[in-house]
């Protein structure tokens, strides 16, 4: 289930997420939630929407790079517009295989 273009918007907005901005979905314990959001900002339009290789865990173990503290990204100080967070939501709530 997907939430109604108008909360979802909301949430955009709230945490200075923009339509074109780089999206990167990852997961604790198990795939799901990352494929879960995955789908949902697919489904939204976003274009640059991929997802951590791995569990978030093996990412840390593996020595790669990650922030910790207060999220930097609510506070960037990006002039955005209303075309930000221009998305629309596929009313079939399909992908094709080509989006995959």
């Amino acid at each position: 289930m997907l939430p109604t273009q108008e909360v979802f918007i909301k949430v955009l907005k709230d945490n200075n997420i923009g339509v074109n901005d780089n999206i990167v979905t990852y997961a604790d314990n198990n795939m799901i939630g990352a494929c879960r959001g995955w789908w949902m900002f697919k489904s939204f339009g976003f274009k640059n929407v991929t997802i951590l290789e791995g569990l978030f865990g093996q990412w840390k173990a593996a020595g790669h790079k990650v922030e910790t503290g207060e999220p930097t990204y609510k506070n960037l100080k990006i002039e955005r517009t209303d075309k930000d967070w221009e998305c629309q939501r596929n009313s079939d709530h399909k992908l094709e295989m080509s989006d995959v």
